[in-house]
């Protein structure tokens, strides 16, 4: 009976993954690799092409000056994000880009002068310091002096309001006794009329 060998170097090698995987270099690294190994094509960047097209260089020209074909310079301009643009379109770029860094150029200078201002300041501050705490103390003194005259007038404001009240309440309980002292009044003189015309009345019934 025949047995079957086995060849695990066979069996091993029908395992190995043949794909081939690529890696792309970026432009300034392969541009910089280049010039180490001493291969010398050029290579176009953002830049570079936006310059030679403001100098009227076409894409045919440009692409064969690189060594390239145009549908790899049009998937570059893709890349780059100007796919489209035209000469005026990177001129009015170009004038923005400086128009921002005058922008920048200005904000630095203006932050600078803050900067400096704000130490000229500070320096005349330090100088000033000891005067400053002092005035600081009075209006502190003065603000708490007011508040405490504040508070006394309000207690005064209070205390006259209740003697006002209990002068009306007062001048209307002397209102009513002076009243009621008129009648009594009124009642006396009656008493003493009616006491005198009985007097008079025995007199004359003594007489008869």
């Amino acid at each position: 009976m025949a047995h079957e060998i086995r060849n695990h170097k066979r069996e091993k090698s029908t395992s190995f993954n043949s794909e081939v995987k690529t890696y792309k270099l970026p432009d300034n690294e392969l541009q910089a690799l280049r010039e180490k190994t001493g291969w010398t094509k050029k290579v176009l960047d953002k830049e570079t092409y936006i310059d030679m097209k403001k100098r009227r260089y076409s894409d045919e020209y440009i692409a064969k000056d690189y060594g390239m074909n145009i549908p790899t310079l049009s998937k570059k301009k893709k890349e780059w994000g100007i796919s489209g643009m035209t000469v005026k379109d990177f001129e009015a770029m170009e004038k923005a880009n400086e128009l921002k860094e005058e922008k920048k150029r200005y904000e630095e200078k203006q932050k600078a002068q803050q900067e400096e201002q704000s130490k000229v300041e500070s320096e005349k501050l330090t100088e000033t310091l000891p005067a400053a705490k002092e005035l600081a103390d009075k209006i502190a003194a003065l603000q708490e002096e007011k508040n405490h005259l504040w508070k006394e007038n309000k207690d005064l404001r209070i205390r006259t309001g209740k003697i006002l009240f209990e002068k009306d309440a007062l001048e209307e309980r002397i209102e009513m006794l002076e009243k009621e002292l008129a009648e009594l009044e009124g009642h006396k003189r009656y008493k003493e009329l009616y006491v005198s015309h009985a007097a008079a009345l025995r007199a004359h019934l003594m007489d008869v």
